[in-house]
């Protein structure tokens, strides 16, 4: 499977009503999962585009086949907000569609994982933005 993973180092955080939880170093995928990597086309042939639209299941079973598992909530935000706490996956600024392609964007579906800047290590000053969404919202 051609996954390109980054380490993220574990830490703790603390939600804004005041709990913690501790988050262990994680392997992270640096794209989005395309339907293509799962072996499962997509109905309009956007094979590089990410996986949407599955199932619970069915996404428990593609990161099972991919050596993997979904992310916890927990582990999802620490990725998201970083040790920093940001507001968003690229900082504080307000959501542009530089940023994500969200609903707002108008571009009216998916665009192919090779067009998404994609997640980095996240200590420091970096960021990771590729926790944003490529897809449907509901923002």
């Amino acid at each position: 499977m051609d996954i390109d993973w980054i380490l993220v180092p574990g830490g703790t955080w603390t939600t804004h009503d005041q709990r913690s939880f501790t988050v262990r170093t994680l392997l992270w995928a640096r794209t989005p999962v395309t339907r293509r990597q799962l072996g499962t086309p997509h109905p309009d042939g956007h094979g590089r585009h990410p996986a949407t639209g599955l199932t619970h299941a069915r996404a428990v079973r593609a990161t099972q086949h991919l050596g993997g598992r979904l992310p916890t909530a927990a582990e999802w935000e620490w990725m998201a907000a970083g040790p920093e706490r940001r507001r968003w996956p690229w900082g504080e600024q307000e959501w542009t569609p530089d940023h994500a392609n969200l609903s707002p964007s108008d571009i009216g579906s998916t665009t192919p994982s090779s067009h998404t800047r994609p997640a980095r290590h996240h200590t420091g000053s970096s960021t990771s933005q590729e926790t944003c969404g490529n897809g449907p919202s509901t923002t």
